[in-house]
């Protein structure tokens, strides 16, 4: 099981658009098409690094009035089968966000 502290971020290798609320990923080389489902898809948009899974777990629960139980074991699964096809990956540490050049 992944632990809950750690952080995952999106493979940046995938072709991906959100249609109807669904997000439609695209291998590279266009072999693998991958369409998730609505809670999947919300994973997505916040893989983005910066959240741990427990994190993740808190906003599943928010978003979609589900027991935290069920959020967990759900999202931890979901999160494994897209890290073992290279999808997301896990990371120790945060993503720091990229700074942006504010005008003046």
């Amino acid at each position: 099981m992944i632990p809950l502290d750690k952080f995952v971020v999106s493979s940046n290798k995938l072709i991906w658009r959100i249609l109807d609320d669904e997000a439609i990923l695209l291998s590279e080389d266009g072999t693998n098409l991958h369409m998730l489902n609505d809670v999947g898809t919300f994973i997505w948009k916040i893989a983005d690094g910066n959240l741990t899974i427990n994190d993740i777990i808190t906003r599943i629960c928010d978003e979609f009035d589900v027991e935290e139980d069920i959020a967990k074991s759900d999202a931890l699964e979901f999160i494994q089968k897209l890290v073992d096809k290279g999808i997301f990956q896990i990371r120790d540490r945060a993503i720091a966000p990229v700074a942006t050049k504010v005008s003046e």
